[in-house]
């Protein structure tokens, strides 16, 4: 939710909840901070709090609210990062908010915690990009139409398998048909097109663990 932006994680994830109440199949991701929610500031603490209203995908940014970013690397965000990887909880990232440095500490640091990386950009062959997803096989990557590389989703797929590579529609910046259009028209078997249409998001989502 904007609001987690705008006002604070807490505003933002409660006014989420409230939203899609009346839509069961959208599945909601809480926005999440190193010092926790307000009051308790207890990242441990947020992360239960989090799990325990079912939901079971974080979102961050270290752009921060009110000019005021955080670290996410992990002598600042060992807390919040660790209780992500006991829950196996996948943890959003846009592209341009992280570091290659950063996100080779990170995804080494915590293993077990999935990591999907949004808004790749169009890149062509991405060196840093391709090493960190050669080193860390809990890196994975949503191809939105952002990433207008040519025969891009295949090279990625050639190179790594089709079963960390995740659909992303790129809205509201793109429209949702380009994303179609891409994933419909690479050269993919129907088995892997349809992992990376829905499959694989949904076992990172089946594999959290209460």
């Amino acid at each position: 939710h904007r609001a987690c932006l705008d006002a604070s994680p807490e505003a933002g994830n409660a006014l989420l909840m409230e939203e899609i109440a009346p839509y069961p199949s959208l599945v909601p991701a809480w926005h999440m901070t190193p010092d926790g929610f307000e009051g308790t500031w207890d990242p441990a603490a947020a992360v239960e709090t989090l799990v325990g209203h079912g939901v079971r995908a974080a979102w961050t940014t270290t752009r921060g609210r009110d000019s005021a970013p955080f670290l996410l690397e992990p002598w600042c965000a060992e807390e919040l990062l660790s209780a992500l990887e006991n829950h196996r909880v996948p943890l959003l990232l846009p592209y341009a908010d992280v570091h290659p440095n950063t996100l080779h500490a990170v995804l080494g640091a915590f293993p077990r915690m999935p990591v999907v990386l949004l808004e790749v950009p169009r890149y062509g062959r991405n060196q840093p990009l391709y090493r960190l997803m050669g080193l860390h096989p809990n890196l994975h990557l949503s191809l939105s139409p952002l990433y207008s590389v040519h025969e891009g989703i295949e090279d990625v797929w050639r190179q790594f398998g089709a079963e960390r590579l995740l659909f992303g529609s790129g809205y509201p910046l793109c429209e949702g048909g380009a994303a179609v259009a891409a994933l419909n028209y690479a050269a993919l078997p129907d088995v892997d097109r349809e992992a990376i249409g829905g499959a694989n998001l949904q076992r990172l989502l089946d594999e959290v663990l209460p």
